[in-house]
Order: structure tokens, then C-alpha cells, then sequence
């Protein structure tokens, strides 16, 4: 075969992959798709799933039918995510606590981060907040970090857990700021929340949807949103960017399948998300649950999961923390 017909036969090849490819976009999905929310039902993920569940079936003529999986911090369902056949028929979300924090944080996941699961978009953002009591004389992290200048160990934080959120800002205030903030640990986010309304502990951190409500009845004070940019739902609050100390990563809700899923079927499972993220309907609901949407191409969400792999992991092993065994 000479030159002229070697490039002939590559043309034809890339033709009929690329026909194949769009015969596969415009039949796909021929059945219903899972998607499996490795959370109870009731909160922000299986909410968000079964919202965008209808304009998904008006799109495809196909449901999209949550699983719930609860259990193991996530890692049941995520598990059983990652060892579904890769046919575009079973995808995942979570937050980014599954992806995002869990290598660094847990020794034995019964999956890989990295090579077990494909991105499909990035769902939405959300923020944190630092925040105490109405009655506190704190209204702002300069008054923290004055009273803790001027009486170190004076302020104390609730957390709920070593490697949890509140404990990873408590320790990252800690260090960037030279603070002491002592952390007092509670038996959960409720017992947390509680202790911090009554006056029990000073300071502790919430995602923002938990306690909005809250913050706008001025039961609770917002000091700060532990994010990179000041959270829409709480414009006059500064965030720790602004105080020269961005962590680097973000709170996600990120949407998953499993690894060598067809990039055909990523694709088109990726359009008809996007699609139904961007309507009005859908930027209500999420305003409704504190999230931002994002609903980028899949290939932009895998350069941000690398990115913000990266930020979680640099700070995990700046603050010395240690893997330990995952929840079961």
C-alpha cells in the first residue's frame, strides 16, 4: 500500500469513527441511566439529581433514575459507582469531600480517586462560613483575630472530627493567621450548631445552605465565607481570600461516571446536564440550595478536579495530617 493509500484508508477510518460516534450521540440513551447518590435521601446531592430528573427524561425520552447509597462516608456508593459497567448508563455524584479530600485523608478507599471514575460537568459551587452567635460581640474575623492576639486560646471553635471541614479551616486559620482557636469537638454538625446558638462555644463552620436561615433572622452572625470569592447569598461578607489566605479548593457538587465510560456517551450525557442546569428553572431551585451553578464541558471539570486535587492535598499535608482507616 503506498503513501497516498495509507492516508486514504486513515480518512475512512476517522470517517466512520467519527459517523459511528454521531449515530451513538443521537441514539444514546436507549434505556433509563442510573445515577447513584451515595448519601440518604433528603439532602442537597439527591435533591438536585431528582430535580434535574424530569428535564433529563424530556431531553432523551429516558429516566434518570436515583439510587441512593448511603454509608461509609460516601465510599459504599462511590464504590459501587466506580465498579459499574462503563456503558454511559450509570453515573455518580457527590460533594467533593469523595474525590477531592478522601485520598489524602483515609488510608484504605475501596477505590481509586484518580482512575476509577470520568467527569461528566461540575454541577454547582457552594461556600462555607465562619460564624457565631447573634449575641456574640464578635461581628467580623478582624475581631477574632484581635481578641485572639490579645488573649491567645480565648475563642473557641466547634468540629466535629479530625479531617472534617471545620476542623481543617480551625487548624488552616490556626496557622496562616497565628491564631489559637481552640477546637471543642461535638458528636456531629447538630450538637455543633446547637452549642454555638447558646453561647457554648464561640465560633464554629457551617456550608452556608445549613445555616442562612439562621444568619438573615440574626440568630447567627456570618464572619466570613471560606471560599475564594464572597458568596452571592452573603455579598457583604468577606471571604478568606480577602484576608490573604485562600486555601485553593473549592466546595463542589460534581457529577461522575465510571472510568472508560465512551467519551461519545460522556459527551452526550454531559449536553443534556448543561442543558438542564441553564434554565430558569433550574438557577431557582439551586438559588433555593445555596449552589451556584457551573455545568462546564467534561474535559474543563477534569482539569478542575486535578487543580483542586492538588490545593486539598497540599493543605492536608501542610497541617501534618495522617490517613487513617475510612468509615465503614
Amino acid at each position: 500500500m503506498n503513501i497516498t493509500s495509507k492516508v486514504f484508508a486513515r480518512c475512512l477510518a476517522l470517517a466512520g469513527a467519527c459517523c459511528a460516534a454521531a449515530v451513538f450521540a443521537q441514539s444514546f440513551p436507549e434505556k433509563p441511566v442510573r445515577v447513584i447518590v451515595p448519601f440518604a435521601p433528603g439532602g442537597s446531592v439527591d435533591a438536585l439529581m431528582r430535580f434535574l430528573g424530569p428535564s433529563f427524561q424530556e431531553s432523551t425520552g429516558q429516566q434518570l433514575l436515583v439510587e441512593n447509597r448511603p454509608g461509609g462516608g460516601s465510599f459504599i456508593g462511590m464504590g459501587a459507582c466506580a465498579k459499574a459497567p462503563p456503558d454511559g448508563y450509570t453515573m455518580c455524584s457527590t460533594t467533593a469531600d469523595s474525590l477531592t479530600f478522601s485520598r489524602f485523608l483515609y488510608s484504605n478507599i475501596p477505590f481509586d480517586v484518580e482512575s476509577d471514575f470520568t467527569g461528566v460537568t461540575n454541577l454547582a459551587t457552594t461556600s462555607g462560613v465562619l460564624f457565631t452567635s447573634g449575641q456574640s460581640p464578635l461581628n467580623s474575623l478582624k475581631d477574632v483575630i484581635a481578641q485572639e492576639k490579645a488573649r491567645p486560646g480565648s475563642i473557641n471553635i466547634a468540629t466535629w472530627g479530625a479531617g472534617t471541614a471545620p476542623d481543617l479551616y480551625a487548624r488552616f486559620i490556626n496557622r496562616e493567621l497565628g491564631l489559637n482557636l481552640v477546637q471543642i469537638p461535638y458528636k456531629g454538625a447538630g450538637p455543633a450548631l446547637t452549642a454555638t446558638l447558646g453561647g457554648e462555644v464561640q465560633v464554629s463552620y457551617f456550608g452556608i445552605g445549613a445555616v442562612l436561615p439562621q444568619i438573615r433572622a440574626g440568630k447567627l452572625r456570618a464572619l466570613v465565607a471560606t471560599s475564594q470569592q464572597r458568596s452571592k447569598f452573603l455579598p457583604e461578607v468577606p471571604s478568606l481570600a480577602e484576608f490573604g489566605i485562600d486555601p485553593g479548593f473549592t466546595s463542589y457538587f460534581g457529577l461522575y461516571a465510571p472510568a472508560k465510560t465512551p467519551a461519545a456517551a460522556i459527551e452526550r450525557l454531559n449536553a443534556v446536564i448543561v442543558r438542564a442546569l441553564r434554565s430558569p428553572a433550574a438557577e431557582k431551585f439551586l438559588a433555593a440550595q445555596t449552589l451556584e451553578i457551573v455545568g462546564n464541558s467534561a474535559t474543563e471539570f477534569t482539569r478542575f478536579m486535578q487543580t483542586d486535587r492538588e490545593a486539598a492535598g497540599r493543605l492536608i499535608r501542610g497541617l501534618g495530617i495522617k490517613p487513617t482507616d475510612a468509615p465503614n
